[in-house]
């Protein structure tokens, strides 16, 4: 398998040169992060057997998800992230050019796509706006598809962010098709 983490970056947003820095790609059957002095110069990848497509296609089996299916993903992928070293912070930057978190960010009500950047606080947002829909309330500002493979990025994003303290991530527009993973 060939790298397949990508390393777009914005200028706005990328980390001084003393912060660590750790780039996200959630693929179809796996999630990696690059780390490293910058996303260019990766020291060591972390990689976690759980993507967006196998959380959609074996833990999700409606559409919209029922809630014990996003209890049940919320368990696997936190396993998974908390088998893993230790990384993160509030010191490392986190940045993706993936398609499909880019796609999510058109969900996140008053973000700035052109900024390139989410909060972990908008990250939650939407993700209380998922978990809505998935209990049959209605929704508010975020109007989310039926798209168990966008709901599975989400999901992972939202743990990773959560538990390996990411602040922010920073959003690269998607260079081709690197969902491929």
């Amino acid at each position: 398998m060939g790298p397949a983490v990508s390393s777009g970056a914005l200028a706005a947003h990328a980390a001084p040169p003393s912060l660590r820095a750790a780039t996200l790609h959630i693929g179809t059957l796996e999630t990696q992060l690059a780390l490293g002095a910058s996303a260019q110069q990766a020291a060591q990848q972390l990689r976690l057997r759980i993507g967006r497509a196998q959380v959609a296609g074996t833990l999700f089996k409606h559409s919209p998800p029922t809630p014990l299916e996003v209890e049940t993903a919320i368990a696997a992928v936190e396993d998974e992230i908390m088998a893993a070293p230790k990384i993160g912070g509030a010191d490392m930057a986190l940045d993706c050019s993936d398609a499909a978190v880019w796609a999510l960010s058109r969900y996140v009500p008053g973000a700035d796509t052109a900024a390139g950047c989410l909060t972990l606080v908008q990250v939650e947002d939407l993700f209380n706006a998922f978990a809505a829909r998935v209990q049959g309330r209605v929704l508010s500002a975020a109007d989310l598809p039926d798209d168990n493979a966008l709901y599975a990025t989400l999901l992972i994003l939202r743990e990773l962010m959560h538990h390996l303290g990411f602040a922010r991530i920073a959003l690269s527009p998607a260079s081709g098709d690197n969902a491929s993973v």
